[in-house]
């Protein structure tokens, strides 16, 4: 039986739009640790604001309903996602740093069709595919969520919504106090 511990990887996006070929406006990681005995621990984060000209230069994707969305969050929040500018050189510098973080990780994202799906065909564009993360690795946050606790009563205590790095500690912390209760990871 496997003692190691096994690493996930959980990712949170904020974009311009909802489909596979939107504009990321940042991205933020977070990984986190379980072992068959069913304990889970939180690792490092990390956050990236990408650079929006290359990725619409690229063919990516604004959607009107999403800006629509976004003039109804605080501003703020929005502010922090959006980049200061930057070229092609750091976008790709930012999906680098991203594939090193994600790389030979189970990758989770809040959403079957949502962020995983994003992160892959945005980062297919500057790295190789077969590079990426396997498709057997891709996990859904969302699904465990509403299976396990549709009721959101254990629900955490979230500080900025729409902050890609907030989320993405919101999601661990959440996924984490779903597996004290339930014992999800735990393996026999």
């Amino acid at each position: 039986m496997k003692t190691e511990p096994t690493r996930h990887v959980m990712v949170d996006i904020e974009t311009l739009d909802t489909e596979p070929t939107a504009v990321v406006l940042s991205a933020a990681v977070g990984e986190f640790f379980t072992c068959p005995n069913g304990t889970f621990d939180i690792g490092e984060t990390r956050e990236w604001v990408l650079p929006i000209t290359p990725q619409i230069e690229v063919g990516r994707t604004i959607s009107g309903k999403t800006l629509e969305w976004w003039a109804g969050q605080r501003p703020e929040i929005f502010q922090s996602a959006i980049s200061k500018g930057g070229d092609e050189a750091e976008l790709e510098m930012c999906i680098q740093a991203l594939d090193s973080f994600i790389r030979r990780s189970n990758f989770w994202g809040n959403g079957a069709t949502f962020d995983n799906v994003i992160m892959r065909h945005l980062m297919r564009t500057y790295i190789d595919p077969d590079q990426l993360w396997k498709y057997r690795q891709d996990r859904c946050y969302r699904t465990i969520q509403a299976t396990f606790d549709p009721g959101r009563r254990l629900k955490p205590k979230r500080k900025n919504a729409h902050r890609a790095l907030d989320d993405v500690l919101f999601q661990i912390q959440y996924l984490k106090e779903i597996n004290d209760v339930y014992h999800i990871f735990r393996r026999q």
